[in-house]
């Protein structure tokens, strides 16, 4: 009858456990994306700009702009989809290339078939990333 009482308590901690554990790989996630747009906006040679963020304990979602510091004919727009584990998040996203508006007036509209995709995963207590891109048809 006595172990019977613990069952509920055991099971609550370990709930509360794995939340905790969910919400700390979402900030550690979120924490490691925006040093290493700062890192990149710090060395000059891109313009890092983070359009949308949807931060969350199971996933996250949003889009990034990257442009040339100078000139800036063309951007480049990163979306990115991650679902948070406790050991490692899941990210993938797509690359959408974008002219300027002005070059985009001269050449007209430029619209290709398919867009690279990319995978990586964030290993949350490393903090290492791994990346890869693939062509999707």
């Amino acid at each position: 009858m006595r172990k019977e009482r613990l069952v509920v308590p055991i099971i609550a901690s370990l709930a509360a456990l794995w939340m905790a554990a969910q919400l700390l790989s979402s900030i550690l996630f979120e924490h490691s994306l925006r040093q290493a747009l700062n890192g990149l906006n710090a060395r000059g040679e891109w313009r890092m700009q983070r359009v949308e963020s949807h931060p969350g304990w199971l996933n996250s979602h949003g889009r990034i702009l990257i442009s040339p510091l100078l000139g800036r004919p063309w951007r480049l727009e990163v979306s990115y989809q991650a679902r948070h584990g406790l050991l490692s998040t899941d990210v993938e996203g797509a690359l959408l290339p974008k002219l300027d508006t002005q070059l985009q007036r001269a050449v007209g509209d430029v619209s290709v078939r398919s867009y690279p995709r990319w995978q990586g995963r964030y290993h949350t207590l490393g903090g290492v990333p791994n990346c890869a891109l693939h062509w999707r048809r």
